[in-house]
């Protein structure tokens, strides 16, 4: 099969499953498939929207459960503790992504036959400033995921030990996301106390703060996702143009990516029936999601952060069981 057929089975494929998705909005099914997608864009957030879908859809179908994937020139990179190479498993099934590429346009007659110069050569496209035009394309590559590598065996891959089961989140920690969104976004985070409110949490664009009432939020874990719900409504919507049940519901599903990076799984709603309403499309409201939760991942290095607060909780755990032995 062509490249350009696998990359045209791809986008249809991704089509398909959206549009099955948005004919079933309302099905508690489809909540649960956004849901899981959601966790699986905390663990891949370099990937695009397409690319997570896709690949869930071919761990799904070949019951495979993916942890942490690379190109293979990505982990023949990587080297273990005594200095030993990455390598892939022989007979390992990479799984398939798209990736942008761009190349020139050029110009073409009525016929749409490429018009050449006098030295034989294709005669590139320009636009109104002379510069020449360029098209983006996808082209198609494989990944790998760390299962079928001996990174492991070679200590060139530590295990994300904080997946899959919630992490106690402490104040430090708590304290260390509201400095970096500070620091970041230049958005103030208040951590208040106002038993006469029943809001977990509000954002106040006028003098662009966050706050977090700690009299609703009872533990560390409610704050935190509060904060990130917070975040959610500054950086995926403004509030003036999307109904306030689909601004509720890309916030919480923001939240609910942030938070799945800390083993934390909110009880959320999504109002996900809401978000193909006022002309939206599933996949123009998950686009938006997956991309502002991609940025905000790369801008406040939210997985480093939570698989070091893993390892300090693992380390000083594994030190208290020592001093009682």
């Amino acid at each position: 099969m062509k490249k350009s057929d696998k990359g045209k089975k791809i986008f249809d494929a991704f089509d398909k499953k959206i549009k099955e998705l948005e004919e079933k909005i309302e099905s508690p099914e489809t909540e649960k498939a956004i849901k899981e997608w959601l966790k699986f864009q905390s663990k891949f957030h370099n990937y695009s929207f397409r690319n997570i879908v896709w690949m869930m859809m071919q761990a799904e179908a070949r019951d495979f459960e993916i942890e942490k994937v690379a190109p293979f020139k990505k982990w023949a990179e990587m080297k273990g503790k005594q200095d030993q190479k990455v390598s892939i498993t022989k007979g390992s099934k990479g799984f398939t992504v798209l990736f942008p590429y761009e190349r020139i346009s050029y110009e073409r007659d009525e016929q749409g036959t490429f018009i050449e110069d006098k030295k034989g050569k294709r005669i590139p496209e320009r636009d109104e400033n002379g510069k020449i035009k360029k098209i983006t394309q996808f082209g198609v590559g494989y990944v790998f995921d760390v299962s079928q590598t001996n990174a492991k065996e070679i200590g060139a891959f530590q295990e994300l030990n904080y997946r899959g089961k919630a992490v106690e989140i402490n104040a430090d920690l708590l304290k260390e996301v509201a400095n970096r969104i500070t620091e970041k976004y230049k958005i103030q985070v208040d951590f208040v106390k106002d038993p006469t409110c029943i809001a977990g949490g509000w954002y106040n664009p006028c003098d662009n703060k966050i706050a977090v009432n700690l009299s609703t939020c009872k533990n560390n874990a409610h704050r935190l996702g509060t904060l990130m719900h917070e975040l959610g409504h500054t950086r995926t919507l403004d509030d003036c143009k999307d109904s306030r049940k689909l601004a509720e519901g890309k916030a919480e599903a923001f939240a609910y990516a942030a938070c799945s990076a800390f083993g934390i799984e909110r009880e959320s709603q999504l109002y996900i029936k809401n978000w193909v309403e006022d002309k939206h499309s599933l996949k123009e409201v998950m686009g938006d999601i997956s991309k502002k939760v991609r940025e905000a991942f790369k801008d406040l290095q939210l997985n480093e952060l939570a698989q070091e607060h893993s390892q300090e909780l693992n380390h000083n755990q594994e030190q208290t069981t020592e001093m009682v032995a």
